[in-house]
Formats: C-alpha cells, sequence, structure tokens
C-alpha cells in the first residue's frame, strides 16, 4: 500500500475506524526499508557475537587472561547480545498507539532511545575487548604505534554508526511528518 493511500486512510479514520489489527496490517505490508536494514543487522550481529563468545577462550588465549578482562568481556558481549534482543522486540512491535500517528510519535521516540544505547554499548564493548587483547602483551614502540591507530579508528566507527542511526531516525521522522500533515 503506497504512503498517499495510507494517509487517505488515515484522514478518513473517522468515517471508517481501522482496529489495530488493520493497522499492524498496514505496516507490515509496507514493510520498512528501514526496519528490514535493523533486523539483518540485529541478526548478523547477534550470529556473529555469539559465535565470538563460543571461541574467544580457546581461539584468543582467555586461560592467559586475568579473570577480570575475561568476566569484563563476556559482560560486554552479553550486554549486546541483550541490546539485540531488545531491538528485535522493538522492531517487532512498532504498534503502540491508537492512530498510526500516535503509534509512529512513540516509535520514533523508542529508535531514538535505542540508538544512543546502540551506540554507547558498541563503545563499550571495543574498549573491552581492546583492553583484553592488549592486556597481556608487552608495549613496545612499535605496538604503541599500532594501538594508536586503532584509538583513531575508535572515533571514525562511532561517527559512523551515528550517520547509519541519524538517516534511519530521519527516514522514520519524515514519514511521520507527511502522515501529519
Amino acid at each position: 500500500m503506497e504512503l498517499e493511500n495510507l494517509k487517505s486512510e488515515y484522514q478518513n479514520a473517522g468515517k471508517v475506524a481501522l482496529s489495530k489489527t488493520d493497522i499492524e496490517k498496514i505496516i507490515l505490508e509496507n514493510n520498512r526499508p528501514v526496519l528490514k536494514d535493523i533486523k539483518i543487522q540485529l541478526l548478523i550481529e547477534t550470529v556473529l557475537w555469539a559465535i565470538f563468545l563460543a571461541v574467544y577462550y580457546n581461539v584468543f588465549d582467555g586461560h592467559l587472561k586475568s579473570p577480570l578482562w575475561n568476566f569484563l568481556l563476556v559482560v560486554a558481549v552479553i550486554f549486546i547480545l541483550i541490546h539485540n534482543v531488545l531491538g528485535f522486540q522493538i522492531i517487532g512491535n512498532p504498534i503502540n498507539g491508537e492512530t498510526i500517528l500516535e503509534s509512529l510519535k512513540k516509535y520514533l521516540i523508542k529508535i531514538k532511545n535505542y540508538a544512543v544505547i546502540s551506540i554507547a554499548t558498541r563503545v563499550f564493548a571495543i574498549l573491552m575487548l581492546l583492553g583484553y587483547f592488549i592486556s597481556t602483551i608487552s608495549l613496545t614502540n612499535e605496538k604503541l604505534v599500532s594501538l594508536s591507530f586503532i584509538s583513531l579508528i575508535i572515533p571514525v566507527q562511532i561517527y559512523l554508526l551515528h550517520r547509519v542511526w541519524a538517516k534511519r531516525k530521519r527516514r522514520i521522522n519524515k514519514m511521520f511528518q507527511r502522515l501529519k500533515e
């Protein structure tokens, strides 16, 4: 169903009432590209982090690291996995109001909050991964240069992740503004 048809149905809501089920059906028919992108990202991340968690101790010499770094690494990965599960719940339940406009407004707020949490968990995970891997090495000049280079990459990754979420929020906000007209 095209956006114009959706707007028309919304404007005629007083004449023909749409049930919550009808609204869910309309949104599911549209199969929003933003939601699809987020679902794909979350699924890939969840699988890769779960694999990492299953093999890190043997593959990356977890027995040589301090228990604190092992704990922090596991906590960071579990935090990301929980974050991804919450993301699936937010995406899986876009209907949270009596009207399309109300649902979209609440959904936009949820996405904005989720974006902040997403960026924060990535920063935490990156720092824990970096700490885990450098915790048992002796730092030489060459390794310090490499570490400095990696430290410069982290803000770039954060910036790129911020841009991805900003684009997603803009697309949802644009739809909200169009429906509001």
